[in-house]
């Protein structure tokens, strides 16, 4: 359920392609080649993979994921055709691509095998080279988290990015501790819908934000080729969480975006008092970063991509 909403939540505000990696290697032990391999787009009759630079092999076809929610993307009969690309990110022949073809293979290729962030660099720029021709502009993300383009009426520019974690930490806050509350209409057109079925929710939520297609654009307009959002970081209510971007309404506030007023800086230290380092945040505070898709372009970190700077900025 958690992927297939982020997946609705995304096409929903306006984005033209979905890639998701999954941490996995796919079938085991299938001896096909890259050619007969079953395709890794869905909704496709066949993988045509978008062509890279003129001296770059495209990255290969690989069996689909068998994780479940691969499965459950795939029978969505409302996510619209040929709108997810699958991809099983510990596939030999994925591996044997990035190993030769990304950019940060010998900073992040020796710790691909046992470190997240090093396989999160390398499958984002393998995205990169998938998202030429198909798309203009590449946002990393996780699967815990969602890009808000803004309340409705809000300008198409003002795109914060909500990451909410499933995290279970004590009891929930209490009244005036400068948190956002989706349910007090601080955030109105995000809050779960009652009565309305899980995909109708997040289409017709969605379809009232501002869009996505349309912030980027203008970033375009304004030569811009490298933004990073704020991510706000949700708090649960109750132990029991399992669809996290159905059920958790209540977000700390990236400390870039809370006024810095007394009772801002209070309800900051109540949340820093409840963990055992003194953190506001518990996860990151730096954000996530979306990039166009240009030559040249690596990721530098999960969080941030390196821009070619002539090139970056629109007429490149």
């Amino acid at each position: 359920s958690v992927v297939l909403s982020w997946c609705r939540w995304h096409l929903g505000i306006g984005f033209a392609h979905l890639f998701l990696f999954f941490d996995e290697a796919g079938p085991q032990g299938d001896p096909r080649g890259a050619e007969e391999s079953e395709p890794a787009v869905l909704h496709e009759a066949a993988n045509k993979s978008p062509p890279g630079d003129s001296a770059d092999e495209p990255p290969p076809s690989t069996p689909r994921p068998e994780h479940p929610a691969a499965a459950a993307v795939e029978a969505a009969a409302d996510l619209p055709a040929g709108s997810v690309t699958l991809v099983c990110g510990r596939h030999p022949q994925v591996q044997a691509w990035q190993r030769t073809h990304c950019p940060s293979r010998d900073s992040a290729g020796p710790f691909a095998a046992t470190q997240v962030p090093a396989r999160q660099v390398l499958n984002a720029e393998m995205a990169l080279a998938l998202s030429r021709g198909r798309v203009t502009w590449l946002l990393h993300l996780d699967i815990d988290e969602l890009f808000f383009t803004g309340p409705p009426d809000s300008k198409p520019s003002q795109a914060p990015q909500a990451k909410a974690p499933a995290s279970r930490h004590g009891e929930p806050p209490s009244p005036g501790s400068g948190s956002i509350d989706a349910k007090s209409g601080a955030t109105p057109g995000i809050a779960p819908g009652a009565g309305v079925s899980g995909a109708e929710s997040w289409l017709a939520r969605a379809a009232l934000l501002p869009s996505a297609a349309a912030h980027f654009a203008a970033l375009d307009s304004e030569g811009v080729g490298h933004m990073t959002y704020l991510n706000h970081e949700a708090a649960p209510e109750t132990s029991e969480v399992h669809d996290y971007f159905e059920e958790c309404t209540l977000f700390r506030r990236h400390h870039f975006s809370v006024p810095m007023t007394r009772e801002a800086r209070d309800a900051m230290r109540w949340w820093e008092r409840r963990t055992g380092h003194g953190q506001y945040l518990l996860v990151y505070d730096c954000g996530k970063s979306a990039t166009r898709v240009l030559p040249g372009v690596e990721c530098a970190s999960p969080h941030a991509f390196k821009t070619p700077k002539r090139r970056a900025g629109a007429g490149a």
